[in-house]
């Protein structure tokens, strides 16, 4: 419930605190007063959209605070929890617009933004302007109202419903183990076998690459290996025949060596030397003999590296990691092949589980449809007592395709409207004039009243075309609405204002310097002048005073 509103620097307003009582609660004043100002002022500090000309002239910013009563409001409670906010009985939300268009919102001083104090303010009022019907408008919420007529009844079967289509909604989930479709399925097991055969066709042993590049440098270099070892061999034991020339110093070596120690000594290195020569004959010899060289092959080894650098792209950085790709495939492909045989045992649930969603679908249309019967005579009765004498009003049913499961049923429903004798059935968006859509959100909040759980109720002049006997009936309609409610009317009729608890007047005044707005709070006596002038009398004329009396007296 909304209990004190301050606002600074908006429009006419340099700075101005309104307290708000339980009930009633009525805004009057003389056309241009500034009424619309304390409206904008209330939109600005619920998130609404803003621009930097709501800024009274002169000033750097204007500022909004108001403060509401949410000890017995549940869903408020549940929606700070939800963006983080300490729960509390008394809430505080602020907000500043300043000339560069910056927004700072704060709720109970905590800085948040725009969007999360629009969040937590749908949750504490309820804003109804004479063109601002958008939530009977939208089509989509015409089965949220149908459901809070006859709450407890529809709120069980929906609950049946809804644990049907969760219990669907998880076999499902396991059948497809993760996938949207069985076709998704079938194609992650197609997409494994490919991978599977594209790897174990390529037949990878570890370190193969790097084995295959070295054989490629040898092949690339062949003609130069063959060469130099030619070469060597020839200077060993050709051409040049130093191994034997080793072997020849090495003998007379040995045949002075008694002679002397350090002729034994260059003995025995040259003897060593020779052994050492002789054998790296024996290898060049051999390594020649078996060095073979095809040019063919040095493509056929480029072609093998390029299909392994291709699948390392594909499946890792190694042939480890490709082998353990492999691995990890063939596990996948078999689970998913069990999950097959599964899948009819799945099937079968599914089918059980739907065929009950339908069962508990159709009783949750009948109650919705037994529902929509007394709401169309309710508010019939309602319009009827608002000059709508001659509307029809209807419930239009549509059911979803029986594939389609949601956790709500089956119901689409729409609200159809005939204002005039004579005309047809229509969307209720599409038929309704302003002043008509005003009666009609009357009508529907008056029906509605013991279930609406929104706190506080504000009507920005919905009276605009209406007077006479019906502008007593609308008041009185607000006048119930208030004994569930907090409501804030703003009117121009005498007989709205006259049932009001709490009464404020608007007022516009010239100091000399500057036009400002300000509102009062009307005692007893000032409040039979405010309607007397309201009735078009003189507030001094006992004739005048002695009607507002009336009015007042039938609160």
């Amino acid at each position: 419930m909304l209990r004190r509103l301050y606002i600074e620097n908006v429009a006419l307003i340099r700075k101005l605190e309104i307290e708000f009582s339980e009930g009633f609660n009525v805004l009057t004043g003389e056309t241009g007063a500034g009424k619309s100002i304390i409206i904008d002022a209330v939109n600005l500090v619920l998130g609404e959209r803003a621009t930097k000309e709501l800024i009274k002239h002169g000033a750097d910013k204007a500022k909004v605070v108001a403060v509401f009563d949410v000890s017995q409001n549940k869903t408020a409670d549940a929606m700070l929890l939800e963006v983080g906010i300490e729960k509390c009985d008394e809430l505080i939300l602020s907000r500043e617009l300043s000339m560069q268009g910056k927004n700072m919102c704060r709720i109970n001083s905590v800085p948040v933004t725009l969007a999360t104090l629009k969040k937590v303010s749908d949750t504490l009022v309820d804003v109804h302007g004479q063109h601002e019907h958008q939530k009977l408008m939208d089509t989509a919420s015409h089965i949220e109202f149908l459901d809070l007529f006859k709450g407890e009844d529809i709120a069980h079967a929906k609950e049946a419903v809804s644990a049907l289509f969760e219990h669907y909604s998880t076999i499902k989930k396991k059948m497809l183990s993760g996938f949207m479709s069985e076709a998704e399925r079938e194609r992650e097991m197609d997409m494994l076998s490919f991978q599977i055969n594209e790897i174990e066709s390529a037949k990878i042993t570890v370190g193969e690459t790097e084995e295959l590049k070295a054989e490629r440098n040898m092949l690339r270099n062949a003609e130069k290996i063959m060469g130099a070892m030619e070469n060597a061999y020839a200077s060993l034991s050709g051409e040049y025949d130093a191994v034997s020339a080793l072997k020849a110093s090495a003998q007379e070596l040995l045949s002075i060596s008694q002679y002397s120690d350090d002729y034994n000594a260059l003995f025995e290195k040259l003897n060593d030397i020779y052994y050492a020569a002789e054998d790296a004959a024996i290898e060049l010899r051999e390594l020649k003999l078996n060095f073979e060289f095809e040019p063919s092959r040095i493509d056929i080894v480029e072609e093998r590296i390029d299909t392994l650098a291709s699948l390392k792209r594909k499946y890792g950085n190694s042939e480890e990691d490709i082998l353990s790709y492999l691995e990890q495939s063939r596990a996948r492909l078999e689970q998913l092949r069990n999950s097959a045989e599964e899948n009819e045992k799945y099937r079968s649930q599914l089918e059980n589980i739907k065929t009950d969603y339908l069962c508990e679908c159709e009783k949750l249309t009948l109650l919705r449809k037994e529902a929509a019967k007394v709401l169309e005579k309710s508010l019939l009765d309602e319009l009827a007592q608002l000059g709508m004498e001659k509307a029809r009003f209807e419930a239009a049913f549509e059911l979803s395709d029986e594939e389609t499961l949601l956790p709500d049923g089956r119901d689409k429903v729409e609200f159809m409207l005939s204002a005039n004798s004579g005309e047809a059935l229509k969307p209720l968006a599409l038929v309704a004039s302003g002043g008509e859509m005003s009666r009609i959100m009357l009508a529907f909040k008056a029906v509605f009243a013991d279930n609406d759980d929104m706190d506080t109720l504000i009507f920005d002049e919905i009276d605009t075309g209406i007077s006479g006997k019906v502008a007593g009936i609308v008041g009185d309609k607000m006048k119930k609405i208030s004994q569930n409610h907090q409501v804030i009317c703003v009117t121009h009729l005498p007989q709205i204002a006259a049932l009001s608890s709490n009464h404020h007047e608007v007022q516009k005044t010239d100091n000399g310097v500057e036009t400002v707005v300000e509102v009062r709070c009307l005692d007893d006596v000032e409040r039979e002048k405010a309607i007397a002038r309201m009735l078009g009398g003189n507030e001094f004329e006992e004739t005048a005073l002695q009607h507002a009396r009336q009015l007042i007296s039938k609160k």
